[in-house]
């Protein structure tokens, strides 16, 4: 592959700004993707948008994979969903980052959001955010995540979820898809999530066999 192969979907496939559900910024040799999806109580789906611009515009502009870093990059999202609230008006969304730099990742998520990696076919590791407070809920926020880890040799892929958890494939399923895909569009075509109704948006990004520095970015088609 000539760069980074990236797939997105999501069941807003008829709203007029579908990108709202997703963001992939890159600046020098760091990359941030990210994707939100409403609660099933928020009024719309403004959460969205301020959560996955926010996370993924910070993180570029001073790019580290540092505690205090992913601390501070999550407080800029939960102030940007906390500034939306009203009390007849609640906008919440569960959402999920995958941050890379200099050859290693750090993964975020809240709510029932999560980030699978996989390298070479075998599930390496799961980032789920049942542990974390959504944005917006109050201004006292801080976020739990594991630490920054290298990327391993060999082609390595993540899926990103964020939607309603029952809609989130497990791992055996998103690893049989990813077995018969040859790039992104295919492993999300080969999961079914349209044809099954999935109430979620979701992000598939599979990394080259290259050195980090090197990746550019190959955009696999939208529904």
């Amino acid at each position: 592959m000539q760069g980074i192969n990236l797939r997105s979907y999501s069941d807003y496939k008829n709203e007029p700004q579908e990108d709202i559900f997703f963001s992939v910024c890159r600046r020098g040799g760091a990359s941030a993707f990210a994707v939100a999806y409403p609660t099933a109580d928020s009024r719309s789906h403004a959460a969205c948008e301020n959560i996955v611009g926010v996370v993924t515009d910070s993180f570029v502009r001073r790019p580290s994979l540092c505690d205090e870093a992913m601390q501070g990059i999550s407080g800029f999202a939960n102030e940007s969903v906390y500034n939306l609230q009203d009390p007849e008006k609640k906008f919440y969304a569960d959402c999920a980052m995958l941050y890379i730099f200099k050859n290693r990742i750090r993964c975020t998520a809240f709510g029932s959001a999560a980030v699978y990696h996989f390298n070479n076919g075998v599930l390496q590791n799961i980032y789920d955010g049942s542990a974390n407070r959504l944005p917006g809920k109050s201004l006292k926020f801080s976020v739990a995540c594991e630490p920054d880890a290298a990327i391993p040799k060999g082609e390595n892929a993540f899926f990103i979820f964020s939607g309603r958890k029952e809609f989130r494939p497990d791992t055996d399923t998103l690893a049989g898809a990813l077995a018969v895909s040859d790039n992104a569009e295919e492993w999300i075509s080969a999961l079914q999530l349209e044809e099954n109704n999935s109430r979620c948006s979701v992000l598939a990004v599979i990394l080259p066999e290259k050195r980090l520095l090197s990746f550019g970015f190959r955009k696999g088609k939208k529904k």
